[in-house]
């Protein structure tokens, strides 16, 4: 009981956190512009899906072929 309102507590800072940031137009601009510059190629966005779906794919075959 006492993890959900710790989980309860964090997302209610998390809307007030958000809600102070974003309501300043600069401040705002200056997390987008952030966002902007750390988002990653396209490239790199295809071979990091890529090589999550063999890591998840690879585990359910490696959980539902194993024979205990």
């Amino acid at each position: 009981m006492g993890r959900n309102y710790i989980i309860l507590g964090l997302c209610a800072l998390l809307v007030v956190v958000s809600a102070f940031a974003f309501s300043d137009p600069e401040t705002a601009s200056r997390y987008y512009e952030m966002r902007r510059s750390v988002t990653l190629s396209e490239d790199v966005q295809t071979v990091v899906m890529a090589l999550l779906v063999a890591g998840i794919g690879g585990y359910l075959a490696w959980h539902y072929l194993k024979r205990d």
